[in-house]
C-alpha cells in the first residue's frame, strides 16, 4: 500500500496536474471570494453567486461563509480529477503494470485513494489560505469589519469551514472514483459526474420537494456550509458518511472482482 501511495504521489507531481489542477482550485476560490465580497448586502440566491449581508460577513464566521461559496466548484474539480486519473489507468494499461507490482488489489486501491485525498486536501488548504488573505484585503473596502475574523473564535470558524470544504470535496471525489471504476474511460466518467453535479441534481431537487435532504449534492453542499436551514450539519455528515461507505464498498468490489483487460 505504501508503494502504491508513493507511486500515485509521483504521478500527481506532473506539471499538468500539480500546477494545472491546483491553479484551477486556487483560481475558483479567489474568484468566489472576490464576487461574494463585491455582492455583499446585495440580492442573491443560493449558488456561486450567493451574497451575504455585511453583518453576516462581519461576524466571526464571515470568512468561512465566503469560502463556502466555492464548495460546488471545488467539488466538481475534485470529482473530475479523481475520475480522470482512476479511469485513465484502465485506458493506458497502467493498472495492469501496477497489479504486477502489487497483486493485492485492495492495497493498490487504498494507496491510490489516500494519495489523491492528500493531494486534494493540500490544494484546498492552500486555496483557502489565499482566499482568506484576499478576503482580508478586500473586505474593508466593502464595509465589512474583519476584526472578528482574526479572533480565536474567527480562526476556529475558518478552520472548521476549511475542514468541511475538504470533506465535501472528497465526497465529490468519491463519486468520481465510483464512476471511473464503473465506466473505465476518463471523458465519459468526468462528463457523467459533471452532468449529475450540475443540471441533473438541480432538476431532481426541483421535482422532489425533499430532494435536498437526501440527494448527494444537496447533502455535500450542506456539509460544506456547516449546515443549512433545510439540512442540519449532523444529518449531512451522517448521510454523506453513509453514502461514502457504500461507494467505497462498491468501488472495492468492482476493483477486485472485475477483470482488467486493457
Amino acid at each position: 500500500m505504501i508503494r502504491s501511495f508513493a507511486s500515485e504521489l509521483v504521478r500527481l507531481q506532473r506539471r499538468s496536474i500539480l500546477l494545472g489542477w491546483t491553479a484551477a482550485v486556487v483560481g475558483f476560490t479567489l474568484l468566489a471570494t472576490l464576487l461574494t465580497l463585491q455582492r455583499a448586502g446585495g440580492a442573491g440566491g443560493p449558488g456561486p453567486e450567493a451574497s451575504f449581508t455585511v453583518a453576516q460577513l462581519s461576524s466571526s464566521e464571515g470568512m468561512a461563509l465566503v469560502l463556502g461559496v466555492a464548495a460546488t466548484f471545488l467539488g466538481v474539480l475534485t470529482l473530475g480529477l479523481f475520475a480522470m486519473l482512476i479511469a485513465n489507468d484502465y485506458v493506458d494499461g497502467t493498472i495492469r503494470t501496477a497489479l504486477v507490482e502489487q497483486p493485492r488489489r485492495l492495497r493498490l486501491l487504498v494507496g491510490k485513494l489516500l494519495a489523491l485525498a492528500l493531494f486534494a486536501t493540500l490544494a484546498i488548504i492552500v486555496a483557502s489560505v489565499l482566499g482568506a488573505a484576499l478576503g482580508l484585503a478586500l473586505a474593508p473596502g466593502q464595509g465589512v469589519d474583519t476584526s472578528t475574523w482574526l479572533t480565536s473564535e474567527g480562526i476556529g470558524a475558518l478552520a472548521r469551514g476549511i475542514g468541511n470544504l475538504i470533506l465535501a470535496s472528497l465526497g465529490w471525489g468519491m463519486i468520481g472514483v465510483l464512476l471511473a471504476v464503473l465506466i473505465r474511460a476518463p471523458a465519459p466518467a468526468v462528463a457523467a459526474g459533471v452532468a449529475y453535479a450540475l443540471p441533473v441534481e438541480m432538476l431532481l431537487r426541483s421535482a422532489w420537494v425533499d430532494g435536498a435532504e437526501w440527494l448527494p449534492g444537496g447533502l455535500l453542499g450542506a456539509l460544506a456550509a456547516g449546515g443549512t436551514s433545510v439540512v442540519s450539519y449532523d444529518r449531512a455528515l451522517t448521510l454523506v458518511g453513509l453514502y461514502t461507505a457504500v461507494a467505497l464498498i462498491a468501488v472495492g468490489v468492482l476493483f477486485v472482482r472485475r477483470d482488467v483487460t486493457a
